[in-house]
């Protein structure tokens, strides 16, 4: 059961309403939610080695770096409390209990854009935003999800997820024009540019071919779980620790529209 918030009592639908306007509606710092957890080291990555370019975004104090966006673990350790039932058996995050978001996927963003609309089908999903604004309470930053550009493909999450929406042909041109777009409210959708003629752009096809290349302890990288092979391959995770350790040697210019359009966002932010 991935709705489990629809099993909420009374108490904690409060609760559920309180990690709302902590975490996407009155967030210290802008909140960056993305399809998966390696894409957050990417664009970490990419920050600390571009941090003179976007001081709003990240400054550097002495040998450290300092973040000024927030990016939402959705496997947040603080888990939910023994009162609360498991799910599936599992013990579960606070986000994953109170919203349904899984570790990783984009699919689980319509579990928080439901809590940003008002549904009449989706009665156990409150326009939280809508209730703020109507307590003369604004948001003071923006709330930003961030997939990969694969608007052309009806299969991928990019598309599911604005045909959910119901956005109407205007804003999906502005969305493939400017690559970032307002939904509502604080929430915005930012895609990657499509880079070297491709049609659709992972966030990984950002990097240079010779990164992509790099063999570690003999295996190549692999980011298609279908052609995954242990044997000669390793994956997402490897390949993002690799990008960590070594962001200062890597060139991050295809990340740089992105990253203009994460800063546009934010600098320019006016609930």
């Amino acid at each position: 059961m991935k709705l489990s918030f629809r099993l909420l009592n009374g108490q904690e639908k409060e609760y559920q309403k309180f990690l709302f306007y902590k975490y996407f509606f009155n967030n210290e710092k802008p909140c960056i939610l993305t399809e998966g957890p390696t894409d957050i080291i990417y664009l970490k990555s990419a920050l600390k080695n571009l941090y003179t370019d976007y001081p709003n975004l990240i400054k550097k104090v002495n040998d450290d770096f300092i973040f000024k966006i927030s990016f939402l673990k959705r496997g947040e350790d603080s888990k939910a409390s023994k009162a609360q039932k498991k799910i599936k058996g599992k013990k579960t995050s606070k986000l994953q209990y109170f919203f349904g978001l899984e570790k990783d996927g984009a699919d689980t963003m319509k579990q928080i854009y439901n809590f940003y609309v008002s549904n009449k089908e989706k009665k156990d999903c409150p326009n939280y935003s809508e209730i703020f604004k109507k307590m003369n309470v604004n948001s003071k930053n923006p709330c930003i999800f961030i997939l990969d550009n694969e608007l052309n493909n009806k299969e991928k999450p990019l598309k599911t997820l604005t045909n959910y929406m119901s956005l109407k042909e205007g804003k999906i041109e502005e969305l493939c024009d400017k690559n970032y777009l307002k939904i509502t409210s604080n929430l915005y959708i930012v895609t990657n540019p499509l880079v070297n003629e491709l049609k659709e752009c992972e966030i990984e096809d950002l990097f240079e071919l010779d990164i992509l290349k790099t063999e570690l302890n003999g295996k190549t990288f692999e980011r298609c779980e279908k052609k995954y092979n242990p044997s000669e391959n390793y994956g997402k995770r490897a390949f993002s620790k690799y990008v960590w350790k070594n962001y200062e040697d890597i060139n991050f210019e295809n990340f740089r529209p992105l990253l203009d359009n994460i800063n546009q966002i934010v600098t320019n932010y006016n609930d």
